[in-house]
């Protein structure tokens, strides 16, 4: 019986990808599934985003669905992103606007190369400020056009946020950097000295970490810091210990720290969490060449950047 186990979990989890819903094939820069835009509306979209590629090189697509059919937004939205690969290859300078009807969700995905300009922050200004009004009054081709808009600008420079945006939106990261540097030197202290040092310094950096590489979802990173915290703790005090009784005792050149404090945080932190390196689906997603339309992605990367929101 327990033979068989492998076997039916296998076929599950292959029950469950062939449930999966699928991403659309890139043939054009508006891929408009739900019937939401008029042909002349999809049109005059195709070509403003047109113009900006060909102005600066930056590839930015629009997809509207019927509803997610039980899928998690972010993990499809980076299907979507993963298989598009919007974005020139180096440059990774794509973006994606996502909306699922029947959920009442919008995501805007961010490319490497356009978080800094394209933050998350800003993303979710352009959700909020410029989608959300307009859709909530059931304009929702002027949601899109508006959402389209604000993209453009933001990537161009000239993006002015409402007075509702909050300005402050961007500091978050700053401030947690301000904490690492200064709270980490006395941790290492203690580490040297105190019994549960190396407790310590695990805990804060299992709690502290996740926010400063992966806080794109607050629930993501708020989880991450909690487990993190505890294992890190563990994790430290194991650290310590063993550096200790291997041998750091044995002479005046104090080896018992070495390599403790780098082991205490080796890998975990890759950039893009779990949907980096072609999680979703397999690769094969070469640049151009999306069966059979004028448009293709040209081989940009992505790794969870940008903002979701609902109306």
């Amino acid at each position: 019986m327990l033979r068989r186990v492998p076997a039916l979990a296998f076929l599950l989890l292959q029950g469950a990808l062939a449930l999966a819903l699928d991403v659309p094939t890139l043939e054009r820069r508006v891929t408009d599934l739900a019937g939401v835009l008029s042909a002349q509306q999809a049109g005059a979209l195709e070509e403003k985003l047109r113009r900006l590629e060909e102005t600066d090189s930056t590839q930015v697509a629009v997809l509207i669905i019927p509803g997610l059919e039980g899928e998690l937004l972010e993990a499809y939205t980076m299907r979507i992103a993963e298989s598009w690969r919007l974005g020139q290859k180096g440059r990774d300078n794509g973006a994606l606007l996502f909306v699922a009807m029947k959920d009442r969700a919008i995501r805007i995905e961010v490319g490497y190369g356009l978080e800094p300009t394209l933050t998350d922050a800003r993303s979710r200004r352009i959700i909020q400020n410029d989608i959300v009004p307009r859709f909530r009054a059931g304009d929702f081709p002027g949601g899109i056009d508006a959402g389209v808009t604000g993209i453009i600008r933001t990537v161009q420079g000239d993006y002015q946020s409402g007075p509702d945006s909050g300005a402050g939106a961007d500091k978050p990261s700053g401030i947690l950097n301000v904490l690492f540097v200064l709270i980490f030197p006395l941790l290492w202290l203690l580490s040297i000295t105190g019994k549960w040092g190396g407790g310590l310094i695990g805990a804060a950096a299992g709690a502290v970490l996740p926010y400063m590489f992966i806080a794109r979802s607050f629930p993501l990173a708020l989880g991450g810091g909690g487990l993190g915290a505890v294992a890190g703790f563990f994790l430290g005090a194991m650290a310590q210990a063993a550096a200790k009784s291997g041998g750091g005792r044995g002479g005046p050149s104090g080896g018992g720290y070495t390599g403790g404090f780098p082991g205490t945080f080796g890998g975990g932190f890759g950039r893009g969490g779990g949907f980096g390196g072609g999680g979703f689906g397999g690769g094969g997603f070469g640049g151009g060449g999306f069966g059979g339309g004028g448009f293709g992605g040209g081989g940009g990367g992505f790794g969870g950047g940008g903002s979701s929101g609902s109306w």
